[in-house]
Formats: C-alpha cells, structure tokens, sequence
C-alpha cells in the first residue's frame, strides 16, 4: 500500500488544507477498496495498514543521514 508513503512528504506544499483533503480522500477510497476486495474483516485491513506503515519506515529511514560509528 502506498498511501503512508504519500504522507511521508517532507517537503512544502502550495495549499496544507487542500493536500490535507486529498490525502483524506485518497485514504478513505484505499480503505473502501481493501474492504471490497478483503472483506468487512479488520484483519485483512490491519495487515495492509502494517504494510504500509513498514514501508513509510524504509522510506524514512533511507533519508535519514548515516549514523557514526561509535
């Protein structure tokens, strides 16, 4: 699942309220589809959520600056 990649977006954007809206949007129709396809099941749905919550994780972590050796 892509979607918490998409807040993972560090940089500025023109209209907060309006990507705010957007990303709202785009969440509600992922979770509408994975009930669709998945069904009602909160399993189903929770392990798309994990999903993307290890992939925002690689995301960041990629960013983030080689730590120092101690």
């Amino acid at each position: 699942m892509v979607l918490p990649a998409l807040r993972a977006y560090a940089g500025q954007v023109t209209n907060p309220a309006r990507e705010t809206a957007w990303l709202g949007l785009l969440e509600a129709e992922a979770v509408d589809g994975l009930r669709d396809r998945c069904g009602a099941g909160p399993q189903g749905l929770l392990a798309a959520r994990i999903a993307g919550l290890e992939r925002e994780a690689e995301l960041l972590q990629a960013l983030l600056p080689p730590s120092p050796a101690p």
